[in-house]
């Protein structure tokens, strides 16, 4: 079921679209069929619940985290947490499955082919001779600028060196390409990162699975009756397309984050 937004010191719609706006959330609680109703929310305060369906305060049922000094509040119903389909986008990104916390299984993006190139959005334009020109949109072009200086540290010396807010923050806006999330909803309510699964988010975002999958097979041609067919359906899998990015995550055991 979809997350709940208790809003204290609001009453009506428009007070609702005004703080949704103000706190930057409307990503995460799009207003088209968004429930309002007046309350007595978290901690007895007073404002509105808004929700997709079953858009009611039932503390003893539910779980809610403090937003922005209180701003707002974040909720789920405890017996019916979000699944990833229910926060997915209406455009969705070919990438890597990885499962997180809640045991579910999100599909990060690949921001960077090991193969070279980008499976996020693209504009399309076109040069001075007619012939077209990619370059990544603005809204993921920082994701792609960070995807590929960790596979060039992977590539180079093995490892890649990040702090833990660092790493959450590119885990989070992975995520959100593919499904409406940010950070509180993502590491406090849903509980999705844990020290190990950040790493796998990391390496499924240049597409290390992918490189993996290849060398496993090329190391396995080099033992006696190294299998030919399963060579050529790994080179179909990571051709062009969308096909060789799909798949759950293989992490390299030599490769860990270092901070």
């Amino acid at each position: 079921m979809k997350p709940l937004l208790f809003i204290p010191e609001t009453q009506t719609p428009k007070d609702v679209d005004g703080a949704i706006a103000e706190y930057g959330i409307g990503d995460i609680f799009p207003w088209a069929n968004l429930s309002t109703a007046p309350c007595t929310g978290p901690e007895g305060l007073r404002g509105t619940m808004n929700g997709y369906e079953r858009a009611l305060y039932r503390p003893e049922e539910q779980v809610w985290v403090s937003c922005s000094g209180g701003s707002y509040w974040i909720g789920i119903w405890d017996s019916e947490r979000p699944a990833p389909s229910e926060l997915r986008r209406e455009t969705f990104l070919a990438g890597h499955g990885v499962r997180l916390g809640d045991g579910n299984e999100w599909t990060v993006p690949v921001a960077r082919r090991f193969s070279g190139g980008t499976l996020l959005e693209q504009r399309m334009t076109l040069d001075d001779g007619g012939d077209p020109l990619l370059e990544v949109v603005d809204s993921q072009r920082h994701l792609y600028d960070v995807a590929c200086g960790v596979y060039d540290s992977l590539t180079d010396v093995g490892t890649f060196s990040m702090d833990d807010r660092e790493v959450i923050e590119i885990a989070v806006e992975a995520l959100g390409v593919n499904y409406r999330v940010n950070g509180v909803l993502a590491a406090n309510v849903l509980g999705l990162f844990t020290t190990s699964n950040l790493s796998e988010i990391l390496y499924a975002l240049v597409d290390w699975p992918t490189l993996t999958k290849m060398m496993e097979v090329l190391n396995a041609e080099q033992l006696p009756g190294g299998d030919g067919k399963k060579n050529g359906e790994a080179r179909d899998s990571s051709s062009g397309g969308t096909g060789g990015v799909v798949g759950s995550v293989d992490t390299p055991r030599a490769s860990r984050i270092s901070s």
